[in-house]
């Protein structure tokens, strides 16, 4: 929620998930581990943005709020 109450909506935006890649060591490792697996950034961004941002409160805070 947001400081009036309101349901904040993520939605994925590469640029974004490349700026918190760069604060988020264990989400620049993850990635890097998926893009090595599935061999493509643009899919390995996805895959991490809603495995691990969009299940977890204190990451999509982050994706909000620092990128």
């Amino acid at each position: 929620m947001n400081n009036k109450g309101k349901v904040m909506t993520v939605g994925y935006n590469a640029l974004k998930m490349k700026k918190l890649l760069e604060v988020d060591r264990f989400l620049h490792g993850t990635y890097e581990d998926v893009k090595e697996k599935v061999g493509c950034e643009d899919t390995a961004l996805e895959m991490v943005f809603q495995t691990y941002v969009m299940k977890e409160k204190i990451l999509q805070n982050a994706y909000v709020h620092l990128t």
